[in-house]
């Protein structure tokens, strides 16, 4: 009896030592199992990023020389119906600045009665002379207003078919072509909505340059000539605050909504070389010589009062 019943313990020990066998086995290939299913995701998350970013390069090159509209109250009368809220909106910040322009030139003009010709000081430190130059520089290349101005005109100098995108809420009849497979004429609309706001943006943007000049040339004393500089730059500046008010819903949703369209709609950048021949001689940016005629013809001036 005693070595059976030790025969029937041996038993008993193969069979939990098999069991523990099959069960380590069994943990072995599901480890196995969980590896492949993990290794599976990995390859098909790589994928997708690889996917992802060539989804993006592509869209980058479809985007390579476009550029959002310009964020002010200019861009949603662009962008608007004209005689609609938002084109409304361009027209009254423009008479604002205009109005607050006018009322600075014109307190200006009146201290040269009875004196020089905007009351020029005859003599200055060198260092208000050297203020003056350097502000001027200043107002050259911070009114950007006359740079994107000159930009948008030359863009959409003619009624082509690239102003269109702009009507990005207007009918449908009036962006598609007829039946000759040719877009209808549209020049007074192209006139409003594509021309007329950048002309205002560049009268306004010109008119405070030269009131600029004329602060420069009557300052006296550095400090004055920069606080003078800095309230006729936040002028320049209210289309730009008043676009930041209308994105944040203070005149409404629909002006607001008017705003995120502006963000929207891209435009080709186009450069128009100007010299460019026959002969091979390189053309300069009619840009750069915009930029230069203006800062030239402000130093010439600031020159000869000084």
């Amino acid at each position: 009896p005693f070595s059976r019943a030790k025969r029937g313990d041996e038993e008993q020990q193969e069979e939990d030592a098999l069991l523990l066998k099959m069960e380590t086995m069994m943990h072995t290939n599901e480890q196995e199992m969980d590896n492949t299913i993990q290794e599976e995701d990995r390859l098909r998350i790589q994928e997708l990023e690889m996917e992802n970013q060539l989804n993006n390069e592509y869209k980058e090159d479809n985007e390579e020389g476009k550029e959002s509209l310009y964020k002010d109250t200019f861009s949603i009368m662009m962008t608007s119906k004209v005689y609609s809220k938002g084109w409304a909106l361009g027209l009254i910040t423009f008479v604002l600045q205009m109005t607050l322009v006018i009322m600075i030139l014109v307190g200006q003009s009146g201290e040269s009665k009875d004196s020089t010709l905007f009351d020029v000081p005859f003599k200055c430190s060198t260092e208000v002379r050297v203020g003056q130059f350097f502000t001027i520089i200043l107002s050259s290349f911070t009114q950007r207003d006359v740079l994107t101005a000159i930009k948008y005109l030359i863009m959409f100098r003619t009624d082509g078919a690239g102003w269109r995108i702009l009507l990005v809420d207007d009918d449908e009849s009036i962006v598609s072509t007829n039946s000759s497979g040719e877009l209808p004429p549209m020049r007074g609309m192209w006139f409003r909505r594509a021309v007329l706001p950048h002309l205002l943006k560049l009268v306004q943007c010109l008119l405070v340059l030269f009131t600029s000049l004329v602060v420069i040339v009557q300052s006296d004393d550095i400090i004055d000539l920069l606080k003078d500089f800095t309230a006729l730059f936040f002028v320049s500046e209210i289309d730009n605050i008043v676009f930041y008010i209308t994105e944040q819903r203070y005149f409404g949703n629909d002006l607001k909504q008017r705003s995120g369209r502006v963000k929207n709609v891209h435009v080709e950048d186009e450069t128009l070389i100007v010299g460019d021949d026959a002969c091979g001689c390189r053309g300069v940016s009619f840009r750069f010589v915009s930029l230069f005629i203006l800062f030239a013809t402000m130093v010439s001036t600031w020159g000869y009062f000084v």
